[in-house]
């Protein structure tokens, strides 16, 4: 194949430099999506342990919620799980960090001691218990959705850095290769021509073979 290049030993030297570089990048992606399969893989498996405790205590909790309601009625549950709205149960404190440039959140409760009722007489032991079994619900659901923000980012983002080896491994670094022979074996040919002209014209003149 022919490439419109000009086949001078400075774009020889120019297209070595983008190949070079090329392989080196090449080289680092595949390092960085080996890390973050890595992290992946961890995380994944800290994941699937998190949600099932999550699946599990949240059976607990919605069967001793349905118990707090047979035992107390309707009615004196809804009075105890009405909460003043400016006062919420919880909030959440969310930071980020990265990992190999993928941004990560973290996800913190910042749960009250007391729940806010409107009337705390009508609150019995089961609903405090039920409540204290919610604060570590909650704890843990933040816990879950965290881990499974995580795992989406760093698989999207190992999506990214394997299309990109992909390119470089398909497209530009044999494209490169392809240029650098292309400009190699032109000058070659050039310097054999040039040579043969040099030794025509000494012959000519006399000069030997």
């Amino acid at each position: 194949m022919r490439y419109d290049i000009a086949p001078t030993k400075t774009a020889l030297f120019d297209y070595k430099e983008q190949l070079s570089f090329s392989q080196e990048g090449r080289n680092l992606l595949e390092e960085k999506r080996e890390v973050l399969v890595m992290q992946l893989l961890s995380i994944l498996q800290t994941y699937k342990q998190k949600r099932h405790l999550l699946e599990e205590k949240w059976s607990n909790f919605y069967q001793e919620f349905l118990l707090l309601k047979t035992l107390s009625g309707e009615e004196s549950v809804a009075e105890m799980t009405c909460v003043d709205v400016a006062h919420p149960l919880s909030t959440v404190e969310m930071t980020e960090k990265t990992l190999m440039g993928v941004v990560l959140p973290s996800l913190k409760p910042l749960l009250k001691n007391q729940v806010s009722v409107k009337n705390f007489l009508s609150t019995n032991v089961f609903y405090d218990d039920l409540y204290l079994q919610f604060q570590e619900l909650f704890a843990l659901l933040l816990e879950v959705a965290q881990l499974e923000s995580a795992v989406w980012r760093l698989a999207s983002e190992i999506r990214r850095t394997q299309r990109k080896v992909n390119a470089l491994d398909n497209i530009f670094i044999p494209e490169f290769k392809e240029i650098v022979k292309f400009i190699a074996d032109t000058l070659e040919e050039r310097d054999r021509e040039t040579l043969f002209q040099m030794k025509k014209v000494k012959k000519s003149q006399g000069g030997g073979p």
